[in-house]
C-alpha cells in the first residue's frame, strides 16, 4: 500500500500522542525515592510505637516547593515513603473564675390575659420588680434574680452558674428555666427545664447543682438572670442562698516560626519604595517590622504579591513605630506571601528587619519497614500524598493511639540528597503541557513540510505540462 503524506502525517501525529501519554503515565506512576527529593535529615526514634510525630526545623519550611508542605515525606531503610499526616501544634487551654452576685428572692402573682401570653409579675423584697410573659406555662414554685456585678463597660459573659441552698436533710429535686435581661422589662430565653437535685442513699451522692449557660450567644453578657424553679414530686425545694458565677475563658496558643525576608532591591524611580522577598512563599499568620531607632515613625503603604512574578495586592495603609524597642506587627490573615512591598514617605532605610511568622505543624507518620527512617523534602514535581490526621489514625484505633501521646522523634543533621535543582523540576501536569506542545509543534513542522512537498510536487507537474 502506498503511503501517502496526509496518511503519514496521520500515523505520526498519533505516534506522537501515544509516546507522549506513555511518557506522562510512566512519570506518574514511577515509585518516588529519596534521590527525587533536595534534601533530608536521618530520624531517630526513642521508643518503640507504631506512630510518631516530628517537629519539622525551620529550614524545611523555606526549602521545599510548596507552601503547603506537600513536599515531605518519610522513607524507611526500604526507600519506601511511609503514609503521614500533618497535625496542628495548637493547643487550647481554659482559665476559670468566679464571679460573685447578688440574688433576689421574688414574690410574684399571675395575670391572666384574654391574648395567648399571660403576665408574671414580680417583686422582691427591695422594691426591685420585672415581669415575664409566659405561654401555657406552669406557675413556677421559686423565683431568684440574679444581678451580675458590672466589669468595665459591660457585665461578665458567664459559663456556669453554681447554685448553693440551705442545708437540708431530704433528697430533693427540681427543675429550673433561665432568662437573661438587661432593663428586667425586656427576657430572652435562655435553658428551659435543666434538672438539679440533691440525692444520698447510703454512701452514695448526687449532686446537680450547676447550671450549663454557654449556649447562649458568646457575644451575649446580660446584667439580670432570672432564675424559675419548679416543683418536682411534691417535694419542698430548699432555699437558694448563694449563685456563683462561673466564667471560661478559652485561648489558643499556637507556636510560630519566624522567617526573614532579605531586601531585594529599592524601586529605581522611588527612593522610598522597598522589596523584601522570603526564599520560598508561606502562608503567613503575620509580618514584623522593626525600624532602627526608638520612638521612630513611618507612614507606610504595605502590598504583596504571592509569587515572584505575581500580580502586587494592598496588605494595609497604617503606620509603623517603634515603642520600647518592639518590632510592629501586622496580620495577613495567613495569606500565601513570597516578597512584600513597603512605600514610605521618609527613608525606608530606617526599616532595618522585616521577619514573617507561620504556624509551626506537625508531621505524624506511621511506622512501616525497616529503620533508619528518613526525613526528605524539596521537590517541585511532588504529588500531595499528606492524609487528614483522621484517615492516618481512623476512629477505630483512636481507643489505643492518642494523639496527645504520640512519642516525638528527633532529627540528625541535614545531608543533601538530589540536591537544590528537585526545587525547580517541572511537575508531571508541567511535563505532559511541555509534551503536549512538543506534540503539537511536531504536527505543524509536518503539516508545514507536507505543504511544502504539495507545492514542489504541483509545480514539477505544471512544468512537465508546460514542456
Amino acid at each position: 500500500m502506498k503511503l501517502t503524506l496526509p496518511r503519514f502525517a496521520l500515523i505520526s501525529a498519533l505516534f506522537l500522542a501515544g509516546a507522549a501519554n506513555a511518557q506522562v503515565e510512566s512519570e506518574s506512576a514511577k515509585a518516588e525515592s529519596p534521590q527525587d527529593f533536595a534534601y533530608g535529615a536521618p530520624i531517630t526514634l526513642t521508643d518503640s510505637a507504631s506512630f510518631y510525630q516530628l517537629t519539622l526545623p525551620k529550614n524545611v519550611y523555606t526549602e521545599t516547593s510548596w507552601p503547603d508542605m506537600r513536599d515531605v515525606r518519610i522513607f524507611n531503610s526500604q526507600g519506601k515513603a511511609v503514609p503521614f499526616a500533618l497535625k496542628s501544634t495548637a493547643e487550647e487551654t481554659t482559665e476559670t473564675r468566679s464571679v460573685a452576685t447578688k440574688i433576689f428572692s421574688m414574690d410574684g402573682y399571675l395575670e391572666k390575659s384574654e391574648s395567648s401570653s399571660d403576665t408574671f409579675f414580680l417583686k422582691s423584697s427591695s422594691g426591685l420588680e420585672a415581669r415575664i410573659l409566659m405561654k401555657n406555662e406552669q406557675v413556677p414554685e421559686k423565683t431568684y434574680l440574679v444581678e451580675l456585678p458590672k466589669e468595665g463597660e459591660g457585665y461578665p459573659n458567664l459559663s456556669e452558674l453554681k447554685l448553693t441552698w440551705e442545708p437540708q436533710k431530704e433528697n430533693w429535686q427540681t427543675r429550673v428555666s433561665v432568662r437573661y435581661s438587661d432593663d428586667l422589662l425586656s427576657w430572652n430565653e435562655g435553658v428551659i427545664d435543666a434538672p438539679l437535685m440533691s440525692l444520698v442513699s447510703g454512701d452514695d451522692k448526687m449532686l446537680l447543682d450547676t447550671i450549663d449557660l454557654s449556649k447562649k450567644s458568646s457575644l451575649y453578657a446580660p446584667r439580670y438572670i432570672l432564675l424559675t424553679f419548679y416543683q418536682a414530686k411534691e417535694q419542698a425545694i430548699p432555699n437558694l442562698i448563694i449563685a456563683q458565677g462561673i466564667v471560661k475563658s478559652k485561648t489558643v496558643a499556637q507556636p510560630q516560626v519566624s522567617i526573614e525576608f532579605e531586601e531585594n532591591k529599592i524601586g529605581e524611580k522611588n527612593t522610598n519604595e522597598i522589596i523584601y522577598s522570603l526564599p520560598t512563599a508561606q502562608y503567613l499568620h503575620s509580618v514584623s517590622i522593626r525600624l532602627t531607632e526608638s520612638g521612630s515613625v513611618i507612614p507606610a503603604e504595605i502590598e504583596y504579591r504571592s509569587s515572584e512574578k505575581g500580580e502586587w495586592n494592598r496588605l494595609t495603609k497604617t503606620v509603623i513605630y517603634n515603642l520600647d524597642h518592639k518590632p510592629f506587627s501586622v496580620p495577613t490573615d495567613k495569606r500565601l506571601i513570597k516578597d512584600i512591598r513597603l512605600k514610605t514617605k521618609n527613608d525606608a532605610g530606617d526599616i532595618s528587619a522585616l521577619m514573617g511568622k507561620r504556624d509551626v505543624v506537625n508531621f505524624v507518620f506511621n511506622i512501616q519497614g525497616n529503620p533508619p527512617f528518613l526525613l526528605a523534602w524539596g521537590s517541585k514535581a511532588a504529588q500531595n500524598e499528606v492524609l487528614n490526621i483522621d484517615e492516618l489514625i481512623p476512629q477505630a484505633l483512636k481507643d489505643s493511639v492518642s494523639l496527645q501521646d504520640i512519642p516525638l522523634a528527633s532529627l540528625e543533621p541535614t545531608i543533601t540528597l538530589g540536591g537544590k535543582d528537585r526545587l525547580t523540576l517541572p511537575t508531571v501536569s508541567e511535563k505532559a503541557s511541555l509534551w503536549k506542545k512538543g506534540v503539537l509543534w511536531a504536527l505543524l513542522i509536518l503539516g508545514a513540510g507536507g505543504l511544502v512537498v504539495l507545492a514542489l510536487k504541483v509545480w514539477r507537474e505544471v512544468q512537465q505540462k508546460t514542456e
